[in-house]
Order: structure tokens, then C-alpha cells, then sequence
């Protein structure tokens, strides 16, 4: 339901990040990095971890190829400790193709133009 005006930063908070979090919990979970210490490095908790997996939370939203490989491959940075969460999530977010994912969510759950192009300046 779009009824107000939000700022594309709010969609990051709301619906980007915890997407990532999500994400980046999976493909920790599926290199079989413990569930508390997955949710010990996003600073979330345990049964964060678990609705991610059951996709009881940050549901209904897909990245593209694209940025589900850097997520990927952020996920092992930071198992083997080369990288920490907030820098591979601040690189995520730089990404051209997430602007495009923040443009497309901000039109959806926001009332502005679709002729918007704000969040690709």
C-alpha cells in the first residue's frame, strides 16, 4: 500500500538491509558456520537467523544475480575474516545494481512520480 512519502534511505533501512542480512545468514548457514555466530556478526538474534531460513522475515524480495554473488562472496570474506559485515554491506549497497533495486522498491512503496529517478542520481 503506498499512502506516504519516503525517502530512499528509508527504503535501505526498511527492506534492503534486512534483505541483505538475510542473505548473507544464508550463505554463512550453507558454509556451515554455527547459527549464533552467524547471528553474533550481523548483530542480530538467533531466531533472526532461524525466520531468515524460514523465510518468516525480510520475505518476498530477490536480489538479482548480479548482487546474490557479491553477497556470496562477501559471506566468505568475512567466515575467513578478511572483510567485516558493515564494510562487505556498505559495498553491497554501492553496488549500480542495487541503486536500481533501492528506485524500484521507492516507487512501489512510496507516493512518488514514476518518472522518479532520484535514487539513480
Amino acid at each position: 500500500m503506498v499512502n506516504k512519502l519516503i525517502q530512499p534511505q528509508e527504503v535501505e533501512v526498511w527492506y534492503i538491509i534486512p534483505l541483505i542480512r538475510k542473505e548473507l545468514a544464508l550463505a554463512m548457514k550453507k558454509r556451515k558456520m554455527p547459527q549464533n555466530e552467524i547471528a553474533s556478526l550481523l548483530g542480530v538474534t538467533d531466531s533472526a537467523i532461524s525466520q531468515y531460513s524460514n523465510n518468516k522475515r525480510a520475505a518476498g524480495l530477490k536480489f538479482d544475480l548480479a548482487v546474490q554473488k557479491r553477497i556470496d562472496l562477501s559471506a566468505e570474506k568475512i567466515i575467513e575474516e578478511e572483510s567485516e559485515v558493515t564494510s562487505e554491506i556498505q559495498n553491497i549497497l554501492k553496488m549500480p545494481e542495487m541503486m536500481k533495486k533501492i528506485c524500484q522498491l521507492h516507487k512501489k512503496y512510496s507516493n512518488i512520480s514514476r518518472k522518479c529517478s532520484i535514487c539513480l542520481k
